[in-house]
């Protein structure tokens, strides 16, 4: 990993053998109802989504500011596949181009997205080389009793 020096407000440089990530949400919200998820309770079951353009500009601001690596804080980042289509398309067309450092980058999926090869090429194009996957049960009847539709059948 490329670790560039974060520059506080004051325009200090802060030399680090580590960077945190810094921390860009493109949604809020989530379309599921899983019976013991807490997202819905306080987002809400409707998605609410950042543009492309919004989302494009705080990942340009964080790259200025020097972090090498951004964590996509979407509590699921997929769920809406064309939406993340959408981002990963920018994120791979900015990433590294004109002279820039290439970043990495972190996000949540569901771990139906093991089944949607086009979805995790588009990831790994942007520079997504991190996922982090729950995986609550591999018994159908667990996973039908809490409501863990996407999971469903994988």
């Amino acid at each position: 990993m490329i670790c560039r020096p974060l520059r506080c407000r004051a325009g200090i440089s802060i030399p680090q053998t580590s960077s945190p990530p810094g921390i860009v949400q493109t949604s809020r919200g989530c379309p599921f109802t899983c019976n013991f998820c807490d997202v819905i309770q306080y987002l809400g079951n409707r998605q609410r989504y950042k543009s492309v353009g919004q989302v494009m500009d705080e990942i340009r601001k964080l790259y200025d500011l020097g972090f090498a690596s951004i964590m996509i804080t979407d509590d699921n980042f997929t769920a809406n596949r064309k939406k993340a289509t959408e981002i990963l398309s920018a994120i791979e067309e900015w990433n590294g181009a004109e002279g820039r450092d290439f970043l990495t980058f972190q996000t949540q999926l569901s771990i139906n997205m093991t089944k949607h090869e086009s979805m995790l090429s588009a990831c790994y194009r942007a520079g997504l080389l991190t996922a982090f996957m729950g995986i609550e049960s591999s018994d159908p009847a667990a996973l039908d009793e809490c409501d863990k539709r996407p999971n469903q059948g994988v």
